[in-house]
């Protein structure tokens, strides 16, 4: 008899997970995808608004994606998958350079203030001790960096980005989003002639969404069951083991071998029956994450800058990343484009409830204030929430992490996986690695290895998200 296998969201994650499950057990096992959308992709999705495509941010496949998977999704999209030169921007004192930052391009352009300041710290950092571990984001990217880029950039950005003070963030947050190397690293960087395959990314010719798109079309060639629009509401326990899931539509299986959650973490666990205890609850309930609000404005222009994405990491300026989908494209649309604002809030605070009146004026006033006016006609305006955007790595965050881990670990035939299941920063290549890696740790008998899969952490807690 097939074993019987669900997975809990239709994002990347959890389609690369039944494609790879149905690739290397195809005879072994069935396969069941519940999504609450009605199309698969979660955050990695795209939608049409004005005859335009928009995805949920500015996403992209970067050049870190490894081979055998990259080798996958070329074979899956062949031509729909788009080489395109970085072209981004920052504005960092009134002034924009390109970003990724190139810290030669820094130092001419920006005012001699920070020139001076950045080549002192350069000077200093190798003779500045490190006596102690640092105990939080700000203290760890100040002894590698100095205080002249950190004060500029990253404390600012990380402020806006994360809606806390640098100095409450955990140190871990410096090496898994700003891969701080130090200052030897750094002068490299200055005065290297070599063009970094950082310099280009890939794209899906038709929006980011096209990426899940293609993955779920090969898991349904492959007999997998993608359940669209279709919300889980309650994960039913005997003992140790998972052994029904509910949806909308009623109970869907009372016969679950194995169930991939990529949800969320609080809400994975909201939907256990019976309910968790208070202690564990009150643990998930302290997890905090950084939500977005997406503002999508359709200009009556044929493109509003050159650049792909411009990131703002002033804290007087509501939105921390702009892009343009046209510009990402080898066919954009004609006579109009459209730009994605990223809004960051925390759920339900002001902005979260602001109306979309109040964050149009709010953004076209920045826009304004930034040297970015929108000079042609409006021809709409969207918004779209999304709550669970960025996991906020607060200083205790590791040893709650550690409790849930742990509890979770003691439902035998359940594995939390993905941005969200972990807990992680990371980007598209990185959950597809995991997905892979899920896969690999199934026996041949089909039981999960957790001792296997657990051994895998350090290198997931260990990835370092591309920007």
């Amino acid at each position: 008899m097939k074993k019987q296998i669900h997975i809990l969201g239709g994002g990347i994650s959890g389609l690369t997970l039944a494609l790879q499950l149905l690739r290397r057990f195809k005879d072994k096992c069935d396969v069941t995808v519940f999504e609450m959308n009605e199309t698969p992709g979660g955050m990695a999705g795209s939608f049409r608004l004005d005859g335009l495509t928009f995805d949920y941010g500015s996403h992209r496949l970067h050049s870190a994606t490894p081979s055998h998977i990259f080798d996958d999704l070329q074979k899956f999209m062949g031509d729909d998958l788009l080489k395109r030169p970085r072209n981004g921007r920052i504005r960092l004192l009134d002034t924009y350079i390109a970003f990724p930052p190139k810290p030669a391009q820094m130092i001419s352009q920006l005012p001699w203030s920070f020139t001076f300041g950045f080549i002192k710290d350069m000077l200093l950092s190798p003779l500045s001790p490190r006596l102690l571990a640092p105990t939080d984001f700000a203290q760890a990217l100040r002894n590698d960096l100095g205080s002249t880029i950190c004060n500029t950039f990253y404390f600012p950005f990380a402020k806006k980005l994360w809606g806390i003070e640098p100095h409450e963030i955990a140190p871990v947050q410096a090496r898994r989003r700003v891969a701080s190397q130090g200052m030897l690293a750094l002068l490299k960087k200055v005065f290297s002639s070599k063009t970094s395959e950082k310099n280009w990314f890939y794209y899906p010719r038709h929006g980011f969404g096209q990426l899940a798109d293609t993955l779920a079309q090969e898991c349904k060639k492959r007999g997998v069951k993608i359940q669209t629009a279709t919300q889980v509401t309650a994960l039913h326990s005997k003992g140790n083991r998972l052994h029904q899931i509910n949806t909308n539509a009623g109970k869907q299986s009372s016969n679950t071998d194995l169930v991939f959650s990529t949800l969320p973490i609080p809400v994975l666990l909201e939907l256990l029956v019976p309910r968790i205890g208070s202690p564990i609850q009150q643990t998930v309930d302290s997890l905090r994450y950084r939500s977005l609000i997406m503002l999508y404005l359709i200009l009556d222009t044929e493109q509003f800058t050159p650049f792909d994405a411009h990131y703002f990491p002033e804290t007087d300026l509501i939105f921390s990343r702009i892009s343009e989908p046209n510009n990402y494209t080898d066919s954009p649309v004609q006579g109009k484009t459209g730009l994605c604002v990223e809004i960051p809030c925390f759920y339900n605070d002001d902005t979260w409830n602001a109306s979309k009146d109040y964050l149009k004026s709010k953004v076209l006033a920045d826009l304004e204030k930034a040297g970015l006016p929108v000079r042609c006609e409006i021809i709409n305006v969207e918004t779209k929430p999304v709550r669970f955007a960025y996991p906020l790595y607060e200083l205790k965050y590791g040893w709650k992490m550690t409790i849930i881990n742990t509890f979770l670990e003691g439902i035998t035939n359940l594995v939390s996986i993905g941005r969200q299941g972990l807990f992680l920063h990371d980007n598209v290549h990185h959950d597809m690695d995991m997905a892979y890696t899920a896969v690999s740790c199934i026996r041949e008998d089909m039981s999960f290895d957790t001792s296997q899969w657990l051994s895998h952490a350090s290198r997931f807690k260990d990835q370092v998200v591309e920007d």
